[in-house]
């Protein structure tokens, strides 16, 4: 009103402020500009900004409730069609009753099963760390070790590889044996034979108790132990698939074969691989 009253003042008429005071708010909105004013430009811009903001956000719920259907659908799917067998109880270590083959109906094939997957196990994880270590040193220049596919003809050793072939047979074919028959007759080699004092407990077959348990093991949580390794023991025994898989398609070690797709994750991975078919 007072703006209009001092227009008016000076021009003397009224009619003309005004059509000047429309004139500018239609010059402000962008009316009667071929480019839009400068209120208009912001308005516009920050509709735009909203409304992809806005659609973006019904983008993202759309996406989360694709996920969680898909999660409803895929427990749905598992609790209907995977259904736990009876022979497994939920009592083993890594039992998730997993066995579409029906392998461990019979509960001494099962006891056997669970025997040899814990040992493959400890094999695995060792064996990983078999592969693994001697590149990684050698990588870093602080040891001179062959790969893991080339240590049987490594000529570094105390004695020759034959000899430590044959010794680790005869070692391994005694304490397997052993192990085999505790499991066949429970209790009738589980006895250190150098130190009758150490004694395994009736069903402890293959985990530490009474004649190793050096870190004292079996006096902590012993049942989350043996689900973290059996856990631990699968992904190792893939792990070292992969390792073999690896070795024979690029012709050099894990940590190579890790260094040269983080080079080029790009071209140096799995589907770049000529035994895919790719």
């Amino acid at each position: 009103g007072i703006s209009l009253a001092r227009t008016r003042g000076k021009s003397g008429s009224s009619v003309v402020a005004c059509a000047r005071w429309v004139r500018r708010w239609r010059w402000c909105c962008g009316e009667d500009d071929a480019n839009g004013g400068f209120f208009a430009t912001g308005v516009n811009a920050m509709t735009s900004i909203h409304r992809e903001l806005a659609r973006a956000l019904r983008d993202q719920a759309a996406r989360d409730a694709l996920v969680r259907r898909r999660e409803r659908v895929c427990a749905s799917a598992l609790d209907a069609g995977l259904d736990a067998p009876a022979h497994l109880k939920g009592e083993m270590p890594g039992d998730y009753g997993f066995d579409p083959l029906e392998l461990g109906v019979d509960p001494k094939d099962l006891s056997w099963y669970q025997q040899a997957e814990l040992q493959h196990c400890r094999w695995a994880m060792l064996g990983l760390a078999g592969m693994v270590a001697p590149e990684l040193l050698t990588s870093m220049g602080i040891s001179n070790l062959p790969n893991w596919h080339e240590a049987p003809f490594y000529d570094g050793y105390f004695t020759d590889a034959t000899t430590l072939f044959v010794v680790q047979m005869i070692m391994m074919n005694w304490a397997e044996l052993r192990r085999w028959q505790d499991i066949k007759n429970p209790g009738s080699a589980n006895v250190d034979p150098a130190f009758p004092n150490n004694k395994l407990p009736d069903g402890e077959v293959g985990y530490p108790a009474g004649i190793f348990d050096p870190l004292n093991y079996s006096k902590g949580d012993l049942k989350t132990l043996k689900v973290k390794e059996i856990a631990n023991g699968r992904l190792a025994m893939v792990a070292c698939l992969g390792c073999f898989i690896q070795y024979d398609h690029t012709g050099v070690g894990p940590v190579a074969n890790l260094a040269s797709h983080l080079a080029d994750p790009a071209n140096n991975n799995v589907f770049k691989a000529a035994f895919i078919g790719f």
